[in-house]
């Protein structure tokens, strides 16, 4: 019997959050030997009469976000990496994208944007909607890199926001205790 190929799917942009999220996936395809695919969305502006807005080809925005997204990804391979990359633009909502990207995927893996301090536990826009449709585990990867956001690092010393995530379900030690649905 054939084994199935792994997948993890990544989300780019043109952020630092989105590198460090493609670093880590790259990490944990290494542990898990999956392919890394990462994706880039990206929505044409509507033109509005009389404005000054230049109207750019969809197709040369995606040769131009391929080329970036293809040199993202080389700076962050070793020379000698073993693990597979590929790497697609698409036009769309990056929402719509990435979920429909993440079909079949073992892991989703998106860079979290949220704001530093108490309210870096708010995921950004893009974030918040994908863990709410994501067909598969999601990991949302703070910027700060170091030995906390490390795949194989093991234990508590991992912070929850680079734990896989599974939409609607709380797996937090530190979950309030649901209330009994029975009546006073």
């Amino acid at each position: 019997m054939a084994q199935r190929t792994r997948r993890i799917v990544v989300g780019m942009d043109d952020s630092e959050v989105s590198v460090a999220a493609l670093r880590w996936a790259i990490r944990q395809a290494r542990l898990t030997r999956a392919i890394v695919e990462v994706f880039h969305a990206f929505e044409v502006p509507m033109p509005v009469p009389y404005s000054p807005l230049v109207r750019v080809p969809a197709a040369e925005i995606a040769t131009d976000a391929q080329a970036e997204l293809d040199q993202a990804i080389a700076a962050q391979l070793d020379p000698d990496e073993k693990v597979r990359v590929r790497s697609s633009v698409m036009r769309g909502r990056p929402v719509d994208v990435l979920v429909d990207a993440a079909r079949g995927a073992d892991l989703l893996v998106l860079g979290s944007s949220g704001a530093p301090g108490i309210m870096g536990v708010l995921a950004g826009s893009t974030d918040y909607a994908v863990i709410h449709r994501a067909p598969c585990p999601l990991v949302l990867v703070p910027h700060r890199e170091g030995p906390r956001n490390d795949p194989s690092a093991k234990g508590p010393s991992r912070p929850a926001s680079a734990r896989p995530v599974t939409p609607g379900r709380d797996t937090t030690r530190s979950a309030a205790p649901r209330l009994s649905p029975r009546g006073p």
